[in-house]
């Protein structure tokens, strides 16, 4: 078992890549920036350590080949502009650092939920993910300090770091080096040669709930004015520095280690209002800034992630009771259980979950029946002769034919229950679920990994399906085609669920009901 806090050494690390027999893959995580532990410019030089967490549920998978055309292409599947990120990826620069000549074609996915310039930290992960797959897919194995060197880090280590250690990390930033080991990273600010500090303390166990509250429209206001924000606000004073030190490696780490919960708040209140946070406060909109007080109010403290609007905040105790009382319907809110897992919580929309068959919904449903809605499609797809008051013996029946108002008076029935439910089930339909993405409506898709496929056949039988109808499952999951079939929808979130997990253990892992 590791223990609570442990204290690695960056310099020969490498990435955990996903190696195929003509792609390299990783998956790199969108992160929450809690605040800088020092930017006094002390000594000349902006050290800029940090503290922040990966958003583990929130994967975005790098995939990178050799392209065979003398070009690069990069196709994202997601919101992400990659155009508008902070940072640009640059091919020619990587193929002069690894000396050379290949091309490459990359693609990108992550979830719909994401946008850039939200205060969730996704420049440094998705073009650092982009150079090490292209640089391994070359034979090059780049640690850190390269990435430092080809331009990413500059301002905040924490994504580098994050790259190569996802999860919970207080980074220490840059240290001074030799010419020809660093570089001149900041030159309006220090002439000094540097490179990333090889110190990273890793939180293995947090013991507290967090609370990440991302918007749903705003972007950062921070944005439009770039530099001049650091150049206004930098450098803080020496002193304030040397308290935020004082306060993380005396009380913070101490607070986590030992799951004192009073001490971390007390420690985060302090080093939060050191430094740049506050004036990063300023810069929020008024809709931002409601939501934080709201939060404050609800849970002592919450803080700006990054430049914003994104806001975090902890909770000794399970917040779902809490975040019931939120006003504000222009946010998400995440809530992430002591040790990482995730929960997403509904507040004015139900949550649509199209699923595989035999995973679960109507039982959940009939279970849950003042909060869960199972809408079965052969009511709206199929007119019958005689219609078997079971559905699942009824989808046996061959004598019915096609309701020429499918599947509009199905999107219908989903649009009129999505503010009496939280949960509403939805078949695992094409021209459903395109018809939700021309409305704009978010939904998930669960679909079982090759693991599960034999329970799928087997509950299939026992709840009354027919052979026809089992071997037509079988079908549909002896191979990947019907998987990659919506693969390319605009749904919020795409489960392979390989183990024997049912809808309603699903739920309560994933969601605050």
């Amino acid at each position: 078992m590791k223990s609570p806090l442990e204290v690695l050494d960056t310099r020969s690390q490498s990435a955990q890549y996903k190696n195929a027999s003509d792609r390299v893959g990783m998956t790199v995580y969108p992160r929450v920036h809690m605040f800088p532990i020092d930017l006094s410019l002390i000594s000349g030089i902006m050290k800029n350590g940090s503290f922040g967490y990966s958003l583990l549920d929130m994967p975005i998978e790098i995939s990178v080949r050799n392209s065979s055309a003398q070009r690069d292409s990069i196709r994202i599947d997601g919101a992400v502009d990659i155009e508008n990120l902070d940072l640009k990826v640059d091919f020619n620069k990587l193929r002069s650092y690894i000396k050379t000549n290949d091309y490459y074609d990359v693609t990108v996915s992550m979830n719909s939920f994401l946008r850039e310039h939200t205060g969730l930290g996704m420049s440094t992960q998705i073009l650092g993910g982009i150079y090490l797959c292209s640089a391994q897919s070359s034979g090059h194995d780049l640690k850190i300090k390269d990435i430092y060197n080809l331009g990413l880090g500059h301002h905040s280590a924490l994504g580098l770091n994050l790259l190569f250690n996802p999860g919970m990390i207080f980074e220490v930033g840059t240290a001074i080096s030799k010419k020809g080991e660093g570089i001149i990273a900041n030159p309006g600010v220090s002439s000094e040669y540097e490179s990333v500090a090889n110190t990273v303390y890793k939180v293995n166990q947090f013991p507290f709930y967090s609370v990440v509250a991302i918007p749903k429209k705003e972007s950062s206001v921070t944005d439009q004015y770039g530099d001049d924000f650091f150049n206004d606000t930098l450098p803080t004073k020496n002193d304030d520095a040397y308290r935020a030190v004082y306060a993380i490696f005396e009380a913070m780490i101490p607070a986590i280690v030992e799951s004192n919960y009073d001490l971390f708040i007390e420690s985060l209140e302090q080093t939060v209002g050191l430094g740049i946070k506050r004036v990063e406060e300023e810069y929020q909109t008024s809709q931002t800034k409601e939501v934080l007080s709201e939060m404050r109010k609800i849970f002592g403290f919450s803080a700006v992630s990054s430049l914003g609007p994104t806001l975090y905040a902890f909770s000794e105790h399970d917040p779902q009771y809490q975040l019931g009382k939120f006003k504000n319907q222009n946010y998400d809110y995440l809530v992430y259980e002591p040790f990482g897992k995730m929960k997403q919580t509904n507040n004015d929309k139900a949550i649509l979950i199209a699923g595989f068959a035999a995973m679960g919904k109507t039982t959940f449903a009939k279970n849950n029946p003042d909060i869960a809605l199972d809408i079965e499609s052969i009511h709206y797809e199929r007119q019958y002769v005689h219609q078997d008051p079971d559905d699942e013996i009824a989808k046996n029946d061959k004598n019915w034919t096609k309701n020429p108002d499918y599947p509009a008076n199905y999107i219908r029935a989903v649009v009129e229950n999505m503010e009496k439910y939280k949960v509403i089930f939805l078949t695992l339909a094409q021209p459903v679920l395109g018809e939700l993405d021309k409305l704009g409506i978010e939904y998930s898709i669960l679909y079982p990994g090759s693991n599960r496929k034999q329970q799928i056949l087997t509950d299939a039988k026992h709840r009354g399906n027919d052979e026809d109808f089992v071997a037509f499952l079988d079908g549909l999951l002896s191979t990947p085609d019907h998987r990659i079939e919506f693969e390319g929808f605009n749904h919020s979130k795409f489960e392979i669920i390989d183990d024997d997990t049912y809808m309603e253990h699903y739920l309560k892992e994933k969601y605050n009901l």
